[in-house]
């Protein structure tokens, strides 16, 4: 269960570190009242493709079961029993 924890904790640090760099990237990003900006491009013709929605389902299911897994972890206690690294 301790390498299921490092997993959950690795992935909401690299979720973390992801959504601050994207926010820093838009924050960076030249204003766009300023006169010398272009125009953003036009969008797609056919909308939101396919893979995009897979990508944000992919990632919907792996924070949901990085949730789910630490709820259950956190729910179920470990049996106590005596430590034997002192009894050799």
């Amino acid at each position: 269960m301790r390498h299921a924890r490092r997993f959950i904790a690795a992935i909401t640090g690299i979720a973390i570190w992801v959504i601050a760099t994207t926010t820093t990237a838009y924050a960076l990003r030249p204003d766009p009242v300023g006169g010398d900006v272009p125009p953003p491009p036009p969008p797609p013709e056919s909308g939101t493709s396919l893979w995009q929605y897979l990508l944000v389902a992919a990632i919907a299911a792996l924070l949901t079961v990085a949730v789910v897994g630490l709820i259950a972890s956190r729910r179920h206690a470990r049996p106590t029993r005596p430590s034997t690294m002192l009894h050799a």
